[in-house]
């Protein structure tokens, strides 16, 4: 059986590659989500990309999301003014983004998070907009 593309390039949901853990397509976001972490909410980070299982962000830190303590997350949306809050969340990976050899101790960081235990209400709102990021953006494809 052979891997369904997507017209963009991506994978359809449900498809595999080799050391591939994604099950369903991520779309690019153009810079207008962003992302909080709870209870604090100190660190702010830019969505870059988004799908039904979680999200790929950018933030900036001096020391990385993981002395964040792990609780919920919210996502809002601007100047639309959406917000699914309370996600809970599981770290994927968390990696410097910047130039090893850079000195500044503040770094542009990426990390991705895969969302755990969600609500029905959480589910439908990140449906609609995974749905809606999908009308007007590309597909990655998986390790992109």
């Amino acid at each position: 059986m052979g891997l369904e593309i997507c017209r963009e390039g991506g994978l359809a949901d449900g498809a595999e590659v080799a050391g591939e853990r994604r099950r369903f397509r991520r779309y690019g976001v153009g810079g207008d989500l962003f992302v909080t972490f709870r209870p604090n909410f100190d660190t702010v980070g830019i969505v870059t990309d988004i799908s039904q299982q979680g999200i790929g962000f950018e933030y900036t830190s001096t020391s990385g999301i993981a002395e964040i303590p792990a609780s919920r997350l919210d996502l809002f949306l601007n100047p639309l003014g959406f917000k699914l809050m309370g996600v809970p969340y599981k770290i994927a990976y968390d990696a410097n983004a910047d130039d090893p050899l850079d000195l500044s101790s503040v770094r542009t960081r990426r990390c991705g998070v895969r969302f755990i235990g969600m609500t029905r209400g959480q589910l439908e709102q990140l449906r609609e907009l995974v749905h809606a990021h999908a009308s007007s953006a590309g597909c990655f494809s998986p390790g992109e």
